[in-house]
């Protein structure tokens, strides 16, 4: 497990509801996220991936409207979107944070040193030194 996601559902589960929207298949997105999560994986709030035979992603649009009607204490305001590409519904692109594509086979990652999982992890505990 990264040292960021250990530290997210370990240390600040009480802060953070974690979840996975992964544009892979069901099971590419269930082997990546027991990989990365381990035995933490009951924790994500959801895991949810395209319903397609390849790990092309179909769509980037992420309706997130879908998933605050499903978790109502969550909504555009404690939503915090990371991925490597923006989201194609542009309402929801101010929830966006947008870091390097993982595609260690090109060389086009920083897995390796996790420098921008790190300042996630940063940016969130940030975060939640600006709660009353």
């Amino acid at each position: 497990m990264k040292k960021f996601t250990e530290d997210l559902l370990i240390r600040q589960k009480h802060e953070f509801d974690l979840a996975v929207w992964s544009s892979a298949n069901r099971d590419d997105t269930l082997v990546l996220a027991e990989k990365i999560y381990g035995k933490f994986l009951r924790q994500l709030l959801f895991v949810t991936f395209e319903d397609s035979g390849s790990l092309q992603p179909k769509s980037k649009a992420k309706n997130l409207a879908n998933i605050w009607s499903k978790y109502p204490q969550h909504n555009e305001q404690s939503t915090i979107v990371i991925s490597s590409q923006w989201n194609e519904v542009v309402d929801f692109q101010r929830n966006d944070i947008v870091i390097p594509e993982f595609e260690p086979k090109l060389g086009r990652t920083d897995f390796l040193s996790d420098s921008h999982l790190t300042w996630m992890g940063q940016y969130l505990r940030f975060i939640l030194t600006l709660q009353d």
